[in-house]
């Protein structure tokens, strides 16, 4: 999924119909919903273009039983850069940030029940 980042704050929600599941079992059984999101500006009007160390900020605020991801890249194809060290997951709370120019990839996927 694509989420266009704006000046206003935007929420990702993973409840009800949208959660995400672990089933266990045999491998011709087994398997878990994932998800991921490109996070990438939407287009910039001329007054956000004229100014300089634009950055796109991202905060987890909840999570339970979930493994979650983020990664530097505008597509799920090339987003290779490390945003937290050593690709450790995402921290509730901690805000991160990176240059507007480059986006950002949230991955998440539940933990093994």
């Amino acid at each position: 999924m694509v989420l266009k980042a704006t000046t206003e704050q935007q929420t990702i929600s993973l409840l009800g119909d949208a959660a995400l599941q672990y089933k266990d079992g045999s491998p011709s059984v087994r398997k878990a919903d994932s998800c991921f999101y490109e996070i990438a500006p939407a287009a910039l009007d001329d007054t956000l273009k004229a100014q300089t160390n634009l950055h796109l900020f991202l905060q987890v605020t909840k999570s339970s039983q979930m493994n979650i991801y983020l990664y530097g890249g505008k597509t799920r194809g090339d987003a290779t850069e490390s945003i937290i060290n050593e690709n450790e997951a995402v921290t509730i709370g901690k805000n991160y940030t990176i240059d507007i120019s480059k986006g950002m990839l949230l991955v998440a996927y539940p933990n093994k029940d």
